[in-house]
This record gives structure tokens, C-alpha cells and sequence, in this order.
């Protein structure tokens, strides 16, 4: 995405968010984040992040998904430390959480790009019948941003994204 795409958000995904704030979920259920991390937040801004500590931090999708798996589980992810094209082959490689094609709260969505560039990652925040809710940063782009995606589509139609899959980070 460029900076510019990242920071406007379509009307089907401003409408999909405006439900998802008006439908809150149980207490005692997954949380989504539907906002922004604070700076303060160690898991995304400090050198417990590798993305942070080698000079990509936010805003960066890798930075921000790994300290989202973090928050999410309580535990340092043990993800790629490379681009995001590399960790759904990386975690199906070492084996390290399950990983699929089916869309789950907390999961990772990762997608190559047909042209060889770093990928992006995303993080599952809602499933919802057939839209997937995500919430995302962008290399010199977004800081953060929600996106909404088809459960059938999660390539959303960008030609140059190609969807690999998602990393069940949250399953223990």
C-alpha cells in the first residue's frame, strides 16, 4: 500500500469498522485493537520488538504484527525476523504454530508480493460471516489502520498481493 492508500480507508471497510465498534464483544473474550498502540507500549516500541531494536519500527507491518502476536498472547513470538513475505514459509518450515487458510481471531494474514518486494502482515482482529477485519501498519506509510477483507478474497483484489495464509500464533 502506499502511504496514501494506507491512510484512507474504503467505505465498506469505514461501514464494517462503525459495526464492529457498535457490537462489542464479551469482556472475558479475545480483545480487539481497534486502535492505535500507545508509545509507551513495550511490546511494539522498545528492544523487546527485533522489528524495533534493528531499526524498523513502527510504522512497519512487521514491527507492529509481532508486538500484536505478543500482546495477544502474553508470549515473545517466535516469527520470521525478516520481511513479511518470509513468515508464513519460515513458520510452515519450522513448524512452530499451526497455520492455515481459514481466517481466525488473532491469527496472522501474510501476503508476498507478485513483484518480489517485503510482503505485508496483518493481524486478525474479527471474523464476521464473510468480511475478515484486520488491523495493520505500513512501512513509511500508516502508523496504524483498520482494513476490512472477503473471507473468499484475501488478496482484496490488490493484483500485486499474493495470500499465503495465516499463522495461528494465539493457539496454544
Amino acid at each position: 500500500r502506499s502511504p496514501t492508500e494506507a491512510a484512507t480507508l474504503p467505505l465498506a471497510t469505514e461501514n464494517k469498522l462503525s459495526e464492529v465498534l457498535e457490537h462489542p464483544q464479551n469482556e472475558d473474550e479475545y480483545k480487539p485493537r481497534l486502535t492505535s498502540p500507545d508509545a509507551d507500549n513495550t511490546r511494539y516500541y522498545s528492544e523487546d520488538n527485533p522489528f524495533y531494536a534493528a531499526g524498523y519500527g513502527m510504522p512497519n507491518c512487521t514491527c507492529y504484527a509481532w508486538g500484536r502476536a505478543y500482546e495477544i498472547s502474553g508470549e515473545r513470538p517466535e516469527l520470521s525476523p525478516y520481511d513479511a513475505c518470509t513468515w508464513y514459509d519460515y513458520n510452515a518450515a519450522h513448524q512452530i504454530y499451526d497455520y492455515g487458510d481459514q481466517p481466525e481471531q488473532g491469527a496472522i494474514a501474510c501476503w508476498a508480493y507478485a513483484d518480489g518486494g517485503p510482503g505485508h502482515v496483518a493481524v486478525v482482529e474479527r471474523v464476521d460471516d464473510d468480511m475478515v477485519l484486520l488491523s495493520n501498519s505500513a512501512y513509511s506509510g500508516a502508523e496504524f489502520y483498520m482494513d476490512t477483507v472477503p473471507v473468499d478474497d484475501p488478496s482484496a483484489g490488490r493484483e500485486n498481493w499474493i495470500f499465503q495464509g495465516y499463522i495461528y500464533t494465539n493457539i496454544q
